[in-house]
């Protein structure tokens, strides 16, 4: 296993930050990744997190959801409610910005390659591993610069993906 020489507070440090005349933010560049796993009992923890983020985080955030699809809309407009950052449903794939929340459809995985984050629709299994399956893609791609949070899951799903994260170098939280 390979230690980061990155203090926790350096990981999330801007590298290659954008000029003030483009408010701070690279929007080509995105060095920190923030991925997150939870079901429906998630939605009073993303509130409290979200509550205090900085808009101009130096990090894009990805939420994967255990929920029913029709349950999304709900859910934007919810945790908007708590959140300065803006919230972006990911249909096939977006380039990822620091500074903004993504989030495929429930029970759907992300893959992270060049800045971007697609969508996973053949993933065998999806119920029991979109978080797994969206956690190793990031730390393969971030390495030491990912963070992986799980607040709740749906059984072991997150499990072997937290492990590459750690694996990688990145923070795990539960």
């Amino acid at each position: 296993m390979r230690k980061s020489r990155l203090t926790p507070r350096e990981r999330l440090e801007r590298q290659g930050q954008a000029s003030s005349a483009s408010g701070g933010r690279n929007k080509h560049r995105i060095d920190n990744l923030i991925v997150i796993g939870t079901s429906a009992g998630g939605h009073r923890a993303l509130a409290e997190i979200f509550k205090d983020l900085s808009f101009d985080m130096p990090a894009a955030v990805v939420i994967v959801l255990h929920l029913p699809t029709a349950s999304l809309p709900a859910f934007k407009k919810t945790l908007g409610r708590y959140c300065r950052l803006p919230i972006k449903e990911v249909v096939d794939q977006e380039r990822l910005q620091q500074g903004f929340i993504f989030v495929p459809p429930p029970g759907k995985s992300a893959e992270f390659t060049n800045g971007m984050i697609r969508v996973k629709h053949d993933i065998p299994k999806m119920r029991l591993s979109t978080i797994n399956h969206m956690f190793k893609s990031a730390a393969r791609r971030y390495g030491e610069r990912v963070i992986g949070v799980i607040l709740t899951g749906l059984w072991r799903d997150g499990t072997e993906g937290l492990k590459a994260v750690h694996g990688a170098g990145g923070l795990t939280m539960i």
